[in-house]
C-alpha cells in the first residue's frame, strides 16, 4: 500500500523539474532569496513546478513541500491553512493554533486525511510575509510521523527565512 503512495507523491514532487542545486556544506539557498536552509540527512531535496522546493525520504512516504507565493489578497490564516492541505481528502484536524517563527504571523495544524487512496498524517505551517505567503507541509505514514517529524523540527531549526 504504502508503494503506492511513494509513487504518487515521487511523482507529484519529482516529475515536474530539475533537481535543485544544494552550496558548500549541504545548503539550500533559494534562487529568488526567500528561504535558505540545511539539507537534512538522508533526505533528498527536488524542485517542481507546484512549490519551490520539496525534500523526500526516499522509500518512504514521506515529504516536505515549501513554497512562498505573493499575497493577493490578506486572508485569514485559518483560511490559508485550508487552502494549503485542499488537496487531501477525508481531512481531521488533531491540533490548529496559533504558530510564530522568525517573527512572522502564522498557523500551524496536525492533520490526519488521505492522499492518493492512503492515510498519511501531516503538519501544515503557514506563514505571513511582507506581500508573502510562506507555506510548509510535512507529511508522513501516521506509523512514521512521530519519529520523522522530529527530522522536521531539525529542518525548521536549520531554515532561514529571508525574503520579505
Amino acid at each position: 500500500m504504502r508503494r503506492g503512495v511513494v509513487c504518487f507523491l515521487l511523482l507529484l514532487l519529482a516529475a515536474c523539474g530539475p533537481k535543485p542545486v544544494l552550496i558548500g556544506g549541504g545548503l539550500y539557498s533559494d534562487p529568488e532569496g526567500f528561504f535558505s536552509f540545511r539539507l537534512p540527512g538522508g533526505w533528498e531535496l527536488v524542485r517542481t513546478k507546484e512549490v519551490k522546493v520539496a525534500l523526500i525520504k526516499p522509500h518512504e512516504a514521506t515529504g516536505i513541500a515549501m513554497n512562498a507565493t505573493p499575497r493577493k489578497r490578506d486572508l485569514p490564516l485559518p483560511i490559508l491553512v485550508r487552502h494549503l492541505l485542499i488537496g487531501f481528502e477525508k481531512k481531521e484536524f488533531l491540533e490548529e493554533g496559533p504558530f510564530s517563527f522568525q517573527g512572522r504571523e502564522g498557523r500551524r495544524a496536525v492533520v490526519m486525511g488521505e492522499m492518493g487512496g492512503e492515510r498519511v498524517k501531516m503538519e501544515a505551517l503557514v506563514l505571513k510575509g511582507k506581500g508573502i505567503v510562506y507555506d510548509i507541509l510535512f507529511w508522513a505514514p501516521p506509523d512514521l510521523f512521530s519519529e520523522r517529524r522530529k527530522e522536521f523540527s531539525a529542518f525548521l531549526r536549520y531554515l532561514k527565512i529571508t525574503g520579505p
